[in-house]
């Protein structure tokens, strides 16, 4: 039934009204009412597609990648590995039918296939080895480690290229989201060990990416990583993918929100690039790191580091380059966006909810929290150097080496759309046929 009213949305932004924000909305709560392994996912796509029709994104421009992203989280509910291929294909064709023209959108296509790539070769050794019913719970390791290579290579794609920020932050989130959380269902301990590690140290070098969307969309992706692992091992507070997930829903909203040049879009980015406070993702880390602080060695410490780290690169960032002409976002949206980050970011329980299957409670903010942010409050003003400029003016330089920019520019298909077709219709077809073979053996 949640999938059902979520492609109702969809239908109904075929059709052009933003009446499909409020089934987007209705499907939010069925899915956070019925808990299950695709919840998470179904909530903060849900919740996003909403958001963006709300600040006044066409209703057409989302529905491609909301039906894109239904079938994704399909897949990643399946129990049989026949159809999850199968499924899988459907939104990836609908990213790359709705790319960007031009030679960027030809790139971002390419890199998504690329990905997509491990994830067929591992649905195809699984369903061949251990029979199409042992998905996911077979994948083993080697499964398991390729899934979340294939869920973290697309993560820039979330936010490359700019000219259509729905597909990423629909289609290519929900995507990661997917694979991440069906890896780490299926893998073991040691694997979950160097998923959290990963997890953090993503949260940390995501402060190195060129682009501000990029930067967001990879720390959401770390910290999901960093709380699905704390999750699998057992780690208290347990549950806050919930957390990582809409908290980061926030974070792409604010800066959507604070690309226009007005008073409520400046207060939006002094939030966004904010590291101790206003930030939405800031109740997630605080769970994360009350997690770790119960194991000994030096895992804690990385991961501790990395958080900080992580944090704290986002007041040194470049600033963005502001468009010509104000933002597109109503103002009356921006300011209902800036009130849910400010609350969020200090009520732990505003992005942990509903309860179950929310994740576990945790006080926030404590009365150390409190004088640390007092503490802070004085060091900034103490030390002006340290804040970032109110409004940024041009394009400023890059602070660190582009890291994560770099290689989403190594992705250059030779033979542009051929190649890109041809990618697709080889997936397409080894869909179809593991599908077929599922049939003849009486799986399906």
């Amino acid at each position: 039934m949640t999938l059902v009213v979520f492609g109702l949305g969809a239908l109904l932004c075929a059709a052009g009204t933003r009446l499909a924000a409020v089934a987007f909305g209705a499907s939010a709560v069925l899915a956070a009412v019925q808990p299950g392994p695709a919840s998470p996912a179904v909530v903060g796509t849900a919740v996003m597609a909403a958001a963006l029709i709300s600040s006044g994104v066409m209703p057409r421009r989302v529905a491609v990648p909301a039906l894109g992203a239904a079938a994704a989280i399909a897949a990643g509910a399946a129990g049989n590995a026949a159809i999850v291929l199968a499924l899988w294909t459907l939104g990836t064709a609908a990213a790359v039918s709705s790319r960007a023209h031009g030679r960027d959108g030809s790139r971002w296509a390419f890199a998504l296939l690329q990905s997509d790539l491990l994830l067929a070769a591992t649905v195809v050794y699984t369903g061949l080895t251990f029979g199409f019913a042992s998905w996911p719970h077979r994948l083993g390791t080697v499964g398991a480690g390729v899934l979340l290579v294939s869920a973290l290579v697309r993560v820039p794609a979330v936010g490359w290229p700019d000219e259509h920020p729905e597909l990423g932050l629909l289609l290519v989130r929900a995507q990661s989201i997917v694979l991440m959380s069906v890896a780490v269902r299926a893998a073991g301990h040691d694997v979950l060990i160097a998923a959290a590690a990963a997890g953090a140290g993503l949260f940390a070098l995501a402060v190195l990416a060129r682009r501000d969307s990029v930067r967001d969309a990879v720390q959401e992706a770390g910290l999901v990583l960093l709380t699905l692992a704390a999750t699998g091992l057992g780690w208290e507070p347990t549950g806050w993918t919930w957390g990582a997930v809409l908290g980061g829903t926030l974070t792409h909203q604010l800066r959507l929100t604070g690309r226009g040049r007005d008073e409520v879009s400046s207060l939006a980015r002094a939030m966004e690039r904010s590291g101790g406070i206003g930030l939405p993702l800031l109740p997630a880390v605080g769970a994360a790191a009350m997690s770790v602080l119960q194991r000994p060695g030096p895992l804690r410490v990385l991961i501790l580091l990395a958080l900080t780290g992580g944090l704290a690169g986002r007041t040194l960032s470049p600033a963005p380059e502001l468009p010509a002409t104000r933002g597109t976002s109503p103002r009356r949206w921006g300011e209902v966006v800036i009130a849910a980050s400010g609350v969020a970011s200090l009520v732990a329980a505003a992005v942990a909810l509903p309860r179950p299957p929310g994740g576990n409670s945790l006080p926030w903010p404590s009365i150390g929290a409190a004088g640390f942010v007092v503490f802070a409050a004085i060091v900034g003003g103490a030390l002006p150097g340290l804040a970032p400029a109110a409004e940024p003016s041009g394009t400023s330089p890059v602070v660190s080496p582009p890291v994560v920019d770099r290689l989403t520019g190594l992705f250059d298909p030779p033979g542009g759309s051929t190649v890109l077709i041809g990618l697709l219709c080889v997936l397409g077809a080894l869909g179809v046929g593991i599908l077929v073979l599922g049939w003849l053996r009486g799986f399906l």
